[in-house]
């Protein structure tokens, strides 16, 4: 048998599975690629945690109803919203502390911080 090359990914169990952002799959193909690797398996694997994911999913704006052709994540709590409910939500009182805890998580390692108001519905308690 010999010896092999081989590249191998161990699963960090601190983050769920989901999508991977642009720059860490851009990576991972880039790698396929200069391994010669089957980038489509990368590809399929990809469209099925996109397709797994809620966030893509969603056709209606949580608060609104409207479709969602364009979408984003309140930085209040997990609600999948439209552009027009994002602007909305940056007059709330308490949207500019809420978008601090929200970066303070995210530099934690904290990808999936549900947000000040987790669990409540807009417009939220003052």
């Amino acid at each position: 048998m010999g010896t092999q090359q081989a590249v191998i990914y161990i699963m960090n169990d601190k983050y769920p599975i989901g999508v991977p952002d642009r720059h860490y799959y851009e990576g991972i193909f880039d790698a396929y690629q200069e391994f010669n690797l089957d980038t489509g398996i990368l590809e399929k694997a990809l469209d099925s945690a996109v397709k797994a994911d809620p966030f893509f999913n969603q056709d209606r704006c949580t608060r609104c109803g409207a479709p969602l052709t364009i979408r984003t994540m309140s930085r209040m709590n997990s609600d999948t919203i439209c552009p027009a409910c994002a602007r909305e939500e940056k007059s709330h009182p308490r949207y500019q502390e809420a978008a601090k805890a929200e970066l303070e998580q995210v530099k934690a390692g904290n990808y999936h911080y549900p947000g000040l108001f987790a669990g409540q519905v807009y417009p939220f308690d003052q």
